[in-house]
């Protein structure tokens, strides 16, 4: 049985050179994180005016933001499953992967890490489960939940 996720823009301004774009980014991110067999891995890819370039690059980091809401977890690298652990189980494996040193008593990322949402970063940074929507906080204290309410 096949899964087809689909996604559109809100305005309806994605042209197929955007679309050919998308699709070369995401295929060559699935090819990286080689959790699947792909039968199709190469896509043309589009040239496009740098303008465009941010838009696209925007749009894919919103979907890789919804997949893992959808029940998708196809751009989630294999590594991210280490997620799913108990959140010491993940401080653990993040400071054996290198990903966290500890530097005058506190641990600092290395890298950028990607969890496969923001409850599971969340619960690394707190040492126990915790509400990502709420625990994530802007400078001036507005949570990832009141951020989405706003748009």
């Amino acid at each position: 049985m096949g899964l087809a996720i689909v996604f559109v823009s809100k305005d309806e301004n994605l042209t197929k050179a955007h679309v050919r774009y998308l699709e070369s980014r995401i295929l060559a991110e699935a090819a990286k994180i080689n959790k699947f067999k792909l039968e199709q891995n190469q896509a043309g890819g589009a040239k496009l005016p740098e303008s465009d370039l941010e838009d696209m690059e925007v749009f894919q980091a919103h979907v890789r933001q919804f997949l893992p809401v959808l029940g998708s977890d196809i751009l989630a690298p294999i590594a991210q499953s280490a997620t799913e652990m108990q959140p010491g189980g993940v401080l653990l494996w993040l400071i054996a992967d290198g990903v966290l040193i500890e530097k005058d008593g506190f641990f600092i990322f290395t890298r950028d890490t990607e969890f496969s949402s923001p409850s599971a970063a969340a619960a690394v940074i707190f040492g126990r489960s915790a509400n990502g929507l709420v625990a994530w906080k802007t400078e001036s204290g507005k949570s990832l939940k009141q951020l989405d309410e706003q748009t």
